[in-house]
Formats: C-alpha cells, sequence, structure tokens
C-alpha cells in the first residue's frame, strides 16, 4: 500500500485566480488529477469525496495515467453546491485508496464552486440552452417589416429584436443578444424593477453590426441571461437560436471577377482599365483578354457549374451595350480546384468582343455559380475599356 498522507488532489479547471468551478467548467467536464503514487495495484479502488459526497469507485486498472484524472459527474457537483446555494460556496476535495479492507487517505484541496445561473431554471443545465427560454422575434427597420426577415427596403438600416419575457426577471440581470457568429454582443437589456415577466422588450441592432455577417438564409439569433456585475461571475444561460432570413438585405454574393492584366491609371484614386497592353496575342493572329473567375470553397463544390457573360458597351457608364459583342460561357463543370481557387477564361476573337468598346467604354463580366441542385449565386465586375490609343486602333491586323 502507499504510504498515508497521499498528495492533496488537483482540480485543474480551477487553477486559476479565483480556484473557481463554474459553469462554463461544468460544460466542459470536471475532473481531478491524482500523481500516480508508489506501489500501486490494478485493483486498487479510489473514492473522491468532493465536499462531503462520494463519487463512484474509480478503478486505476492496469495502465494508469500519470496523473490520474477522474471525472466528476455534473450531478455530484450539483448536490454538494446545493440547489439554493448563490455564489461561491468552498468544497472541499480529497479521496481514498481502497485495496481490500486497507484504506489510505488524501490531503485535502479547496475550491470555490459557482453553479448559480441568472434567470429561470434550466431543465438542460448544465448546459447552455435553456429550452424553455421564448425566441426572440427579429424585424427590419424598414416601412413593411416582416418577422424573423430582412428585405431589401430594410437595407442600412437598425434591426429590432423583441422579446417575451420570462417568469420572475430580477434587477441586476442583462440580457445580450448575439447575431450570427459574431462574438460580442451586439445589443444589450438590463433588466429594470419595471419588468414582469411576460412583458415585452426590445433590442436595437445597429446595421453596422448585421452587415459584418455574409447574407444567408438563416442567421442564428439569441440572447444570454447574466449577471451586470459580481456573484455570479461568468455564469449565463442562453435561448435557442431565431433563425433570420437576411438575403434580401444582405444578398448572397461571389466574389468579383478580376482582370489580371488590367492597367491602372496614375490618378487619384488609381483607376483600372483594359487598354492596348492589356490584350495579348494567342500566337495564331488573334488577342484575348484573360478573366479570373474567383473561387469560393464554402459556396461552390466539385460538380457544381457556372456560366459566365462579358459584355462590351460603348460608354463608361455602361449604359450603351453592344448586343453582337456579346461572349458567353454556359453550364461550365468545376472540379475541385476550380471551385476552391478559381480559374481563367480567355475573351476572343478581338474584333467581335474586344474591338467593339471603342476609345472609352467598358465590359461588365457577370457570372452565377449554380450548387448542385441549388439556386444560382451571382458574381459581377464592370471595368473601363478602351481598343484604340493615338493614332489608331490597338491592334492592327494585316
Amino acid at each position: 500500500m502507499p504510504v498515508a498522507p497521499l498528495p492533496a488532489p488537483g482540480v485543474p479547471l480551477a487553477e486559476d485566480n479565483n480556484t473557481l468551478v463554474d459553469i462554463a467548467d461544468a460544460q466542459v467536464g470536471v475532473g481531478i488529477t491524482i500523481p500516480l503514487y508508489t506501489n500501486w495495484d490494478p485493483s486498487d479502488e479510489i473514492i473522491v469525496n468532493w465536499a462531503g459526497h462520494k463519487r463512484a469507485p474509480f478503478t486505476v486498472g492496469t495502465f494508469p495515467g500519470n496523473p490520474i484524472i477522474i471525472d466528476v459527474p455534473y450531478s455530484l457537483l450539483k448536490l454538494a453546491y446545493g440547489e439554493d446555494s448563490i455564489g461561491d460556496v468552498p468544497a472541499t476535495v480529497e479521496y481514498s485508496i481502497i485495496r481490500g479492507s486497507a484504506q489510505v487517505e488524501s490531503l485535502q484541496t479547496t475550491v470555490n464552486v459557482n453553479l448559480w445561473v441568472p434567470g429561470p431554471t434550466n431543465p438542460n443545465e448544465p448546459g447552455p440552452i435553456n429550452p424553455l427560454l421564448n425566441l426572440v422575434r427579429v424585424q427590419g427597420g424598414g416601412v413593411t417589416p416582416q418577422d424573423n426577415k430582412l428585405l431589401a427596403s430594410d437595407k442600412g438600416l437598425d434591426a429590432r429584436a423583441f422579446l417575451t419575457l420570462y417568469s420572475s426577471p430580477e434587477v441586476g440581470q442583462r440580457l445580450e443578444l448575439f447575431w450570427g457568429s459574431l462574438t460580442e454582443p451586439v445589443a444589450l437589456y438590463d433588466i429594470t424593477a419595471a419588468n414582469n415577466g411576460g412583458d415585452v422588450v426590445t433590442f436595437n441592432i445597429p446595421w453596422s453590426e448585421i452587415e459584418k455577417e455574409p447574407g444567408s438564409s438563416s442567421i442564428p439569433v439569441y440572447y444570454k441571461i447574466r449577471l451586470i456585475a459580481g456573484g455570479g461571475g461568468s455564469n449565463s444561460q442562453q435561448s435557442a437560436n431565431q433563425s433570420v432570413d437576411v438575403i434580401g438585405a444582405l444578398p448572397i454574393l461571389l466574389g468579383e471577377p478580376q482582370f489580371p492584366d488590367k492597367v491602372m491609371s496614375s490618378g487619384t484614386p488609381p483607376i483600372a482599365s483594359l487598354s492596348c497592353k492589356s490584350y495579348i496575342s494567342d500566337g495564331g493572329g488573334d488577342y484575348y483578354v484573360r478573366v479570373k473567375i474567383p473561387g469560393n470553397p464554402t459556396l461552390l463544390k466539385a460538380g457544381d457549374t457556372v456560366s459566365i457573360t462579358w459584355q462590351p458597351y460603348t460608354d463608361r457608364a455602361a449604359t450603351l451595350p453592344v448586343t453582337s459583342g456579346k461572349w458567353e460561357l454556359s453550364n461550365k463543370i468545376l472540379t475541385k480546384d476550380e471551385a476552391a481557387n478559381g480559374f481563367e477564361i480567355q475573351v476572343k476573337p478581338y474584333l467581335d468582343h474586344i474591338e467593339v468598346v471603342g476609345s472609352k467604354g467598358a465590359v461588365k463580366v457577370s457570372y452565377t455559380g449554380t450548387p448542385a441542385g441549388g439556386t444560382p449565386i451571382p458574381g459581377e465586375a464592370t471595368i473601363y475599356a478602351s481598343s484604340t490609343r493615338p493614332g489608331g486602333g490597338c491592334i492592327i491586323f494585316p
């Protein structure tokens, strides 16, 4: 048998400035560590005593780790903490080694435990989501708002979220509203003495926060309940997600086509254009323009299709199209590399599709990527273009 007293156990998740085990720790899983003691035996049983409550025996086994790690179930943590406790409660932690009728005790470790969570009882505790909390209802800031859907008329305007409060809200509780994947709350509401269960409260959601997330038909929106300061530490609970469709205000778009051989002006700011230096000989008597269609591994995959249109104009505002100069590529099937990294196209013949822009024209390249079985997603870019230089055209054909 090992010699008493055994070293005190470690509680890794409580090894911070407050030596605190809180709800966030419980969600990860609380455990204790025990240095592998001398003269151990595979049949040894370890009894963990957490604040006077004992865990089921843990058998050391044939291949124990060093340290030995033993989980402490949340049910035992909660039992030891007490249903009516609030704030930090100290807990002594120790263990015993039992071999047959012999028993050896360890020294004690003391940690603080805070499992109190502001707000109503969460049947899913220690999980963060309380399924009994009401969901928020989101509306855009336009004149004809719809529930949980932002429209084109809501673009650029702050949105609002409405919440029917849970029973018995208390002063000192703060509601934090979260939008999509943003890690910081986009709006706050502090409970006042005038608030009662069933009241509808309102969050104002700045457009500057909304537009940080890309367009989606299902932006998750939820709120957390925590204390404004003190007492509850970082403990909180949260609602389930409300799904909000923002595509009307933030359309899903693919990246802009790129022009690798564009020329930049010397002005401030510099302006990109296609000019004589942008047109490349194909070695067979013709000239072409390169266009790069960017990849998007999030929205596009191998087997999806892309269709591209090159439309020349004779004015820089791109309002006077040259119908005969249109160039199209339909339903190109993407490889894995093309979906992730993009691909280049060459637009020619020069006389048909490039020269027609004249001296002060433009070109718009628009394309759609269509996921297999899905809806086409657009992308486009417009660039100034010229096919002349002092003294005549860029390319003089024999």
